[in-house]
């Protein structure tokens, strides 16, 4: 999605301006707009965690979304299934689709995998 040239989102702590308002620096419109939340309780972290992106800055690593059940979720189906994440956070039920939070998974032990659609999302795939 994009912004309209009047809003600005910082780099540093992901809020959003606009740039319009006199003062604007003090008073962002979303403190919480795109940036990754390493624990997700609400439906805004989720959204703003969205918002920022699949890889990590600075380092480009690559993220996933931690669910409930201890599944991995990737960007592009946390994306397409956001009405039942949403849902999930929202109600707390755990039905696969709660996300409570977002890792780095190039770092892990091993390869990640997204539950829903089984694409590699990172870590070291190991040859048997």
């Amino acid at each position: 999605m994009e912004l309209k040239p009047h809003f600005m989102t910082s780099e540093s702590d992901g809020a959003l301006f606009d740039t319009r308002a006199p003062n604007w620096a003090a008073k962002p419109l979303r403190p919480l707009y795109a940036r990754h939340c390493p624990a997700i309780e609400t439906v805004a972290q989720f959204k703003a965690t969205l918002r920022a992106g699949g890889y990590a800055w600075p380092g480009g690593y690559a993220l996933a979304f931690l669910c409930h059940d201890g599944g991995a979720l990737c960007f592009d189906c946390a994306r397409a299934e956001a009405r039942n994440v949403i849902h999930s956070i929202r109600h707390g039920i755990g039905d696969g689709w709660r996300v409570v939070g977002c890792f780095d998974c190039d770092n892990a032990d091993s390869a990640t995998h997204c539950d829903h659609c089984a694409a590699h999302i990172g870590g070291q795939e190991y040859a048997d």
